[in-house]
């Protein structure tokens, strides 16, 4: 499958990724992201003619509202961009080790409606749980010094997750460590298994998940 066009802007289109699914007659398309923040197919003539340019909002409704120049807008905008644009300089700490965005924010309106912007200037989007993506649940606007102080549970390991550990060979090694005792929890696949393992052993040993 051709991915040729993956992560070019067209008008107000940027590609993100080969559609899953062939448009009508079969003819190949692209799922791409507007930004007015819909999501959108278009075919791969109709992107390098300038035939189509946008999702069809005609403007950017968000800009005539004030919304694309506010602290919402930015943190949705780069969040998308951490987890699904492969150009970007932080995707291999997001989207390159499993981080995503939930299907509903993938429209800027639901993030709105659920996050609001930041009561601070200063304020930024934070993720309680670093080794899970973005979504209601796991999502705050934080301090830097918040941010900061969450990341130091983080920064001794290269997978983002306390004591899940990304090997060479492309595996992940899962340990925990009771009374000055590191225990090897084994090796697996796939990063989530090793996290999944990790909290296991937290609630076995500790009664509870470590954030």
């Amino acid at each position: 499958m051709s991915k040729h066009l993956e992560n070019k802007t067209f008008g107000k289109l940027c590609v993100v990724r080969p559609a899953k699914f062939l448009g009508k007659a079969g003819r190949f398309r692209w799922l791409c992201v507007c930004s007015c923040g819909k999501y959108c197919y278009a075919y791969t003539n109709n992107l390098t003619t300038g035939t189509k340019k946008s999702c069809g909002c005609g403007s950017n409704r968000y800009s005539k509202a004030g919304m694309s120049g506010t602290k919402a807008y930015s943190s949705w905008f780069s969040m998308h961009k951490r987890c699904y644009n492969k150009t970007s300089q932080y995707y291999h700490k997001y989207g390159g080790r499993g981080i995503s965005v939930c299907k509903r924010w993938h429209n800027f309106q639901s993030f709105l409606e659920d996050m609001g912007q930041p009561q601070f200037s200063e304020q930024t989007l934070e993720r309680s749980n670093n080794a899970l993506g973005y979504s209601l649940s796991n999502c705050s606007w934080a301090s830097r010094t918040q941010q900061a102080r969450n990341r130091t549970r983080f920064e001794n390991n290269s997978s983002g997750r306390t004591g899940v550990y990304k090997l060479p060979s492309g595996k992940f090694r899962a340990t925990i460590t009771v009374l000055k005792e590191t225990i090897s929890l084994g090796c697996f696949n796939n990063y989530e298994d090793a996290c999944t393992c990790r909290s296991e052993a937290e609630l076995n040993y500790f009664g509870f998940v470590k954030e």
